[in-house]
Formats: C-alpha cells, sequence, structure tokens
C-alpha cells in the first residue's frame, strides 16, 4: 500500500476584503463581496516537522463570483491580468489634513474613506475638523480592490482646534535625533529621543543575508515581526518623521540583529550562556553556520560559541 502523506495544517488570517474566516475556513463576505476574478489571503503553513511557512494563497473566481478553488499566483496574475499586489499603508497628518499613502508595495488604485467619532469629521479631501478638544481615534480604511486594510490614527485636538498626530500612547509624532530597536513579546519596539516624540513608522533597510527584507522578515504597523523562513538577519531601521518625509541619517539608523528559528520565532541574536537550553544553544550554532555533528552535551556546545 502507498505511503499516507501527512497534510500541511494551514491557519488562516486575512484583512482581504471580502473574505471572512469562520472556523479558521475562507468564506466569501456576502455582505461585502469581493471584486475580481482572484482573491489573495494571507496564511501560515505548518509542516510535520513542525516548521512554518507565511505565504499568500488565492482563490479563483467564476463569472458568477462563486469560488472555483485555490490557483497558483501565476493562474492569479493571468485571470486578472495584473500583479495582486501586497501593501502597507500610512497616513500624515499634516496641518490638520490626511496624507495616505503607499510605503511598502506596489501603487494601486484605492479609496480612503474614515470612520470617525462624534465630533470629528473628515472632509473628502482629507481636512480634519472637530468641535471640541480632546484625545480621538480615527478609523481609516484603503480599498484598493483585492487589498483592504484598516488603521488606527490617533489625534489630539488642542484648544484652538490644532490637530497633532499621536501614537497609541498618545506622543506626538516629529522629528527625533536617535533611535534604538529592541524586541518585546515578537514586537519590533522603537525608542527614541527625545523620547515625548514618536517616529512615524519604521521600515526595514537592511538583511544580513542580501534577500530582499520582505522575503524574509516584514515589520507590521503595530510592530509585529512575520518571518517566513529561518535566517540570521540584522535590521536596518529607516526611523521617518512627519511631515517632510524625512529619515534618520544612515549614521544614526538603528540595527538589531534577529534570529528566525524553523518555527519562525523571532529573538534577539545574542551569544548563549549556561542559563539557555541545549535547543536554544543549537539554534543559534545553526544561525550562525556553526557545525556541531556529534556533540549533544551543554557544555560542548558552549565550546563552540566564539569567546570574542
Amino acid at each position: 500500500m502507498p505511503a499516507t502523506a501527512t497534510p500541511v495544517s494551514i491557519q488562516y488570517s486575512s484583512y482581504m476584503k471580502g473574505l471572512k474566516f469562520p472556523n479558521n475556513v475562507p468564506t466569501l463576505d456576502k455582505e461585502n463581496p469581493p471584486q475580481g476574478v482572484a482573491v489573495p489571503f494571507s496564511a501560515t503553513l505548518t509542516n510535520p516537522d513542525g516548521s512554518k511557512i507565511n505565504t499568500f494563497l488565492y482563490l479563483g473566481l467564476d463569472d458568477d463570483g462563486k469560488i472555483t478553488g485555490l490557483i497558483t499566483e501565476d493562474e492569479a496574475i493571468a485571470k486578472s491580468g495584473q500583479p495582486i499586489p501586497y501593501a502597507y499603508y500610512h497616513y500624515e497628518i499634516v496641518n490638520g489634513k490626511i496624507n495616505p499613502y503607499v510605503y511598502h508595495g506596489a501603487e494601486i488604485p484605492t479609496t480612503y474613506k474614515y470612520e470617525t467619532p462624534s465630533g470629528v469629521t473628515v472632509a473628502d479631501d482629507g481636512v480634519i475638523s472637530a468641535t471640541t478638544p480632546g484625545k480621538y481615534v480615527i478609523t481609516a480604511k484603503a480599498d484598493g480592490g483585492p487589498i483592504y486594510e484598516e488603521d488606527k490614527l490617533y489625534i489630539e485636538v488642542n484648544d484652538s482646534k490644532g490637530i497633532v498626530q499621536t501614537n497609541t500612547n498618545w506622543k506626538p509624532y516629529g522629528k527625533i535625533e536617535s533611535a534604538a530597536l529592541s524586541l518585546s513579546n515578537g514586537k519590533l519596539v522603537v525608542s527614541t529621543k527625545p523620547d515625548d516624540i514618536a517616529p512615524l513608522y519604521t521600515e526595514i533597510g537592511t538583511v544580513s543575508n542580501e534577500k530582499p527584507a520582505t522575503s524574509i522578515l516584514n515589520v507590521l504597523h503595530d510592530g509585529t515581526l512575520v518571518a517566513h523562513e529561518p535566517a540570521l538577519v540584522t535590521i536596518r531601521a529607516i526611523v521617518h518623521s512627519i511631515g517632510d518625509g524625512s529619515a534618520l541619517g544612515s549614521d544614526t539608523m538603528p540595527t538589531l540583529n534577529v534570529i528566525i528559528d524553523k518555527e519562525l520565532n523571532v529573538t534577539v541574536d545574542v551569544k548563549p550562556t549556561d542559563a539557555n537550553t541545549i535547543e536554544e544553544i543549537q539554534t543559534w550554532l545553526t544561525a550562525h553556520s556553526i557545525d556541531f555533528t556529534g556533540k549533544s552535551a551543554k557544555a560542548d556546545l558552549l565550546a563552540l560559541v566564539p569567546k570574542d
């Protein structure tokens, strides 16, 4: 009898327009159906050995908008007549006006919509008006065909009705002098000076093995790191200020070395010690291309770690 193949498990996660995920299964949203002939969505594949792959899958649609099944990216491109883009959107508020733009991915035709709390309005041209001073959250929605993304805009309105864009801690965005990187619960944290000013956004600049950054590691809006394959990675953060699109100079751009293990967990690259587990030491040695064949005792593994 032929051997039975062990299935690869799939965990779906998506913000693609027109899809819902009841019980982790992609289903068309009847109230907000997708437009077009191919719908991309993100998924995490888990192999029998526990390794994971973050990737995009594509649903093919027939002329009536019904799902025909999973299709390849090439088939999705052929059906739609153009590449299926994946983009991050960001929003600057300058002089009381929202300026949306794509800072990672292809530029695509997009409609921007804003949900506002009581007393706050956003005009068609992005100009914000507020009747009362206070702190408010605006939900921005970028709708670009197959791409659909929401983001939260935090603002503070002063007594003279001036509007300042802030982050979740209500720190205003602005010009920063220096920055440093760290990891906390799987998220990239950017510390800045002055510490009462927040950077507009941070993007990955370089990857140590010279592959494109986005093929190995992505940083989401909230700092969450999404890894795609095991690697030793150097993140060079390009920290942008608000208003003039400026970024920290190359001599002040912070860096952080991280290790992505086979389960796609991201940790800071720190030399292991006796406090680490054998598996953690082996992961570090593997990431640094250090052969530990025939060695399984912790002391023997630690002896392979360079002292410098």
